[in-house]
């Protein structure tokens, strides 16, 4: 964990949404063994897929008040984002049960998640934003949970400019806050790209915590969640872009190299000329975290 880091911010506080229903009185269903299982699932799917896993350096997960809601909300600019989430839950935050909104079709499509604390919200309805608020807001009443989240609502590139958030987000935090909650929002940039490898690298940051203050007004709809987010981005893409390992630390070192078959054949030729051969194209730094390992 990095060290602590706070924003505090002063937000519109936003009107109800109309027609509210009473809240359900069951957290989405989550099986724990199975999201730990699923965890390293995740874990490996994304060695598979990824050359390396990158955090921009000074961008750890910030401290938090364990005793307090907790939202991560994220930009959504791929599949593979849900899996990140799973796989960042268990490195960041272990010890809370994590939940998220995910869209129905894309649930009914992947019945397993409704067992990994993933709840169904049917877009651009009014049902659909009652039951992500009723739901949220029961989750973040329980204490010892996170929601991670896409606030986007749909699949856009991370390089988009401006980042275009939902209301949803906003109205839950000022539905938290009428209800004697003080949330906790930590913005998460994700971005991915190709560097020198077959396979593209994984980057991501944290930012801030955001401290929200819903008592006046410094700023209109979602500036306020989303200009942090932006400025994230942009940092870590400019790092991407530069292909600047000092300040992209690996998280994880995944799978390189052409093919089994072509890789052990080049490994062997390695050996009678008494030269280690690199599965990658270039060779792996382990820096000087002892659990970091290759996988070839």
């Amino acid at each position: 964990m990095g060290s602590p880091r706070a924003l505090r911010v002063t937000r519109r506080a936003q009107p109800p949404l109309g027609d509210e229903r009473k809240a359900p009185t069951e957290l989405p269903p989550r099986v724990g063994w199975l999201f730990r299982a699923f965890s390293g699932i995740a874990r490996r799917e994304l060695r598979k897929g990824f050359a390396s896993t990158r955090i921009l350096r000074g961008h750890e997960f910030p401290e938090v008040d364990e005793q307090r809601p907790l939202i991560v909300y994220l930009n959504h600019p791929s599949w593979w984002d849900p899996l990140v989430c799973i796989d960042q839950t268990r490195r960041v935050q272990p010890k809370r049960a994590a939940f998220g909104p995910i869209d129905a079709d894309a649930l009914r499509q992947y019945p397993l998640f409704r067992r990994l604390g993933f709840y169904g919200i049917e877009r651009e309805s009014r049902a659909g934003s009652r039951t992500f608020l009723e739901v949220s807001t029961r989750v973040c009443g329980q204490p010892g949970t996170v929601i991670w989240m896409t606030p986007e609502g749909e699949f856009r590139d991370s390089s988009l400019r401006p980042v275009q958030l939902t209301a949803g987000l906003d109205r839950l935090v000022n539905r938290l806050h009428a209800r004697g909650l003080k949330p906790q929002l930590v913005p998460l940039a994700l971005h991915y790209g190709f560097w020198n490898e077959k396979r593209p690298e994984l980057f991501l940051a944290y930012g801030d915590v955001l401290e929200c203050d819903s008592s006046g007004s410094a700023s209109t709809g979602n500036d306020w969640l989303r200009a942090p987010l932006e400025r994230l981005l942009d940092e870590l893409i400019e790092a991407s872009t530069a292909r600047d390992q000092e300040r992209l630390v690996p998280l994880q070192i995944g799978r390189r190299g052409m093919h089994p078959v072509y890789d052990a054949m080049r490994r062997l030729g390695g050996v009678f000329r008494g030269k280690r051969v690199s599965a990658g194209h270039e060779p792996v730094s382990r820096d000087d975290d002892p659990g970091l390992r290759a996988e070839n």
